[in-house]
């Protein structure tokens, strides 16, 4: 007997001929709700009723179990040792859908969505064709009931460009909302002018007069997404745009600065962006050439230069795809990829994986769930939030039916809770799902077109909010010191160590006390960067160094030193010696 961390019991027996069989309960409030699964056909027959036959493990970290049995492989003269192992035959916990599934209006099966809960009201944003022509509707609900959608109004006036490549075509906006500010930003391709514009409003219903940031050229497939993120809390906003660049402000939008990331080939596919303060800008992206190695890549001086990390390399074949790319609660990047482990877009049996990248700066992929999909032209991009640091997502699952997930972790490794929304409707092809939370009650919400050009919304009781986080970030380091200053290095730093759960040091240096350059390397239990000095500063530049320990739940807080000044030159005796300071 074994129990899944949401819970479920599973144990293995022998049943019917002797057969092994694995049986799992599928609801924990209800344990006759069971499944029972034939493991093989090789009998358990002849084995002594006080001898261990079956063993059973289970996998947490991939959602895998594998049993152990003694059975007689058909030769009816002794008994061997088998072991198996599978994902299929172990069931998920389930998220009940109340029953709030609404069918709201008829639209486009490719139709974009943007659902956003703000100001006790769910905002239903999606691209509608009128006269050839698509434009950003907008309906709202309080309760996402039946009956009580109000009647679709434009968001904007213009109507806005798709993106054509081929098959794909993409209705090109986003929408997003900073509740900390309390105000929405919308992007879109106008498709009078090509002008990819910003544009803000307070009630998500009349907007501000628009801003350019970019002008589109002409060439066919270059618009690609458009996606948008803010930094809840201040004026920073970010958009990704064409294959390979990211708009940025630092002022809500009024100005704007761009930058190509150096990292990227101009037909890679840019599948999402972030920002952080100082400001950092963040992306997410897949490789032109077979879509199956995805990256992160972060800019620390405006756009100028870039750093990329390898995040994952699909298991097999080529075309996964990320699906979404998003900042945590903790300002940590987060991918959402789809792994194709055999065939194309078109029919392929795929993995849902969730990347997170720790405060350490390595990244870790957890399971979400198996699909099998059949799109024709295309996929659905899926959509993924969070409440703090603990994601939920809904994408596309088993024959194209919309999926939902969470999980109430906040670092590696995440267990998902999974569950199909409707399994009688598939999403539209080359559509966009989406999904929204409601803290104050506790409730989650997906928005998602079908093939059949339904706009659907529907909602479920998931607590994210009283959930308490299972660990918490180390104690913060105190008494940091630094000295043995020359020109270009620290050579002591000490402090002192006053937890035992980190799993190391992040050590900081900057030139101004804000934006600091971290090296995650020092191990547990370090009370100084010795035997190696602090190097490659600057000389006659004044230096700030901080210390902070970390585990899988968090950073603590930073303890910092108070400035330092290098030397203007290299001392070789007292009488050469002096400091510009």
């Amino acid at each position: 007997l074994k129990f899944a961390p949401d819970g479920e019991a599973m144990f293995v027996v022998m049943g019917q001929s002797y057969y092994p069989y694995l049986i799992t309960n599928t609801n924990t409030l209800d344990i006759s709700q069971v499944e029972i699964t034939q493991v093989d056909n090789k009998s358990m027959v002849d084995i002594e009723f006080w001898r261990a036959g079956v063993s059973l493990v289970y996998y947490t970290s991939t959602l895998d179990v594998g049993i152990a049995y003694m059975a007689d492989d058909g030769s009816g003269t002794d008994q061997d040792l088998f072991f198996v192992t599978s994902s299929a035959i172990l069931s998920v916990a389930e998220v009940a859908w109340d029953g709030s599934l609404s069918s709201i209006t008829d639209a486009q099966s490719n139709s974009w969505t943007r659902l956003i809960y703000a100001n006790g009201q769910y905002n239903y944003y999606y691209a509608g064709l009128n006269n050839g022509q698509y434009y950003i509707n907008l309906t709202t609900s309080t309760n996402g009931v039946d009956g009580t959608w109000s009647d679709a109004v434009l968001a904007i006036e213009d109507s806005i460009r798709t993106s054509i490549d081929g098959d794909l075509s993409w209705p090109l906006f986003d929408i997003q909302y900073n509740s900390s500010t309390d105000y929405f930003g919308l992007t879109a391709y106008v498709s009078s002018t090509g002008v990819m514009m910003f544009t803000t409003s307070s009630d998500g219903v009349t907007w501000g007069s628009p801003i350019s940031i970019y002008t589109f050229d002409g060439v066919a497939g270059e618009e690609w997404l458009v996606n948008m993120d803010f930094l809840e809390g201040t004026d920073l906003v970010s958009i990704g745009y064409e294959f390979d660049k990211i708009a940025f402000s630092d002022d809500a939008g009024v100005t704007w600065s761009t930058s190509t990331i150096s990292a990227m080939d101009s037909n890679d596919d840019l599948f999402g962006v972030g920002i952080t303060t100082g400001p950092v800008l963040h992306a997410g992206y897949a490789v032109s050439s077979d879509n199956s190695v995805f990256y992160y890549a972060s800019s620390t001086d405006n756009g100028v230069t870039w750093t990329t990390t390898t995040v994952h390399v699909a298991t097999s074949g080529t075309n996964s795809l990320i699906n979404s790319f998003v900042m945590d609660g903790n300002n940590r990047p987060s991918l959402l990829i789809g792994d194709n482990q055999q065939g194309a877009v078109g029919i392929a049996t795929s993995t849902m994986l969730f990347a997170s990248r720790n405060d350490n700066g390595t990244w870790t992929t957890s399971t979400v769930g198996s699909n099998n999909y059949s799109f024709t032209d295309g996929v659905v991009l899926s959509d993924m939030g969070f409440y703090g640091a603990k994601p939920y997502m809904v994408y596309f699952g088993n024959s194209n039916y919309a999926n939902f997930a969470y999980s109430t972790s906040t670092a590696s490794p995440f267990t998902f809770t999974t569950s199909s929304i409707d399994g009688a409707n598939a999403v539209g092809e080359m559509s966009r799902m989406s999904t929204t939370y409601d803290s104050a009650n506790t409730t989650a919400a997906v928005a998602y077109v079908t093939d059949s050009g339904e706009l659907r919304f529907a909602t479920s009781s998931v607590d994210l909010v009283s959930v308490a986080e299972v660990g918490s970030a180390p104690t913060a380091p105190s008494g940091v010191t630094a000295s043995g200053i020359s020109t270009s290095s620290i050579e002591y730093f000490y402090w002192t160590d006053n937890s035992d759960d980190e799993d190391g040091f992040i050590i900081g240096t900057s030139e101004d006390g804000v934006n600091y350059d971290d090296d995650p390397s020092i191990t547990a239990n370090a009370t100084s960067t010795l035997p190696d000095p602090i190097e490659g500063l600057t000389p006659n530049t004044q230096y700030w160094f901080h210390v902070g320990a970390y585990n899988a739940y968090g950073t603590s807080t930073y303890a910092v030193t108070t400035s330092k000044h290098t030397y203007y030159f290299q001392c070789f005796n007292f009488f050469s010696c002096f400091n510009l300071e």
